[in-house]
């Protein structure tokens, strides 16, 4: 959803939640992700 480019509240209304609450899980879980991929090692992408 997020690269369908919908707000929280568009996401929330999809599955029940409110678009606060919405708005809530999906910074927690981007943090969990950095929190993972941090300190692996990767090379940037370049540009096509």
């Amino acid at each position: 959803y997020y690269f369908q480019r919908l707000t929280h509240r568009e996401i929330g209304r999809r599955y029940g939640r409110a678009g606060n609450t919405t708005g809530r899980r999906i910074q927690m879980i981007l943090r969990r992700l950095r929190a993972e991929l941090e300190g692996l090692s990767y090379e940037p992408a370049t540009s096509l």
